[in-house]
């Protein structure tokens, strides 16, 4: 079984270390870390880099537009009842994949 790289970083600037895991999705962060190398166990306030990004693809919801969330009791987090936009398309995808690779 081939497994992907487990990443682990240190945030120098705000002194904490993150391990994320490409084949589970398991993300962990530690407390800041002290002059000692411990854990202080204070959460870190923000990082130097973001470590994910959400790119959100659809310009509407078709659901939404039709009013079947709302019958349903479901909120659209993504305002999806009030969305008419084209979706993204597939080079605008794509251009977006080609900039986050080279970061």
């Amino acid at each position: 079984m081939v497994t992907a790289v487990q990443i682990k970083q240190f945030d120098a600037a705000n002194r904490f270390f993150t391990v994320f895991d490409g084949d589970t999705g398991f993300y962990m962060r530690s407390g800041i870390i002290d002059e000692q190398g411990n854990d202080t166990g204070a959460d870190p306030f923000m990082v130097d880099f973001p470590h994910l990004v959400d790119v959100g693809i659809m310009g509407h919801c078709e659901h939404g537009l039709s009013g079947k969330c709302a019958e349903a009791g479901n909120d659209c987090y993504q305002s999806g009842v009030d969305l008419s936009a084209p979706n993204m398309t597939l080079a605008k995808a794509r251009e977006i994949v080609a900039i986050l690779t080279l970061i």
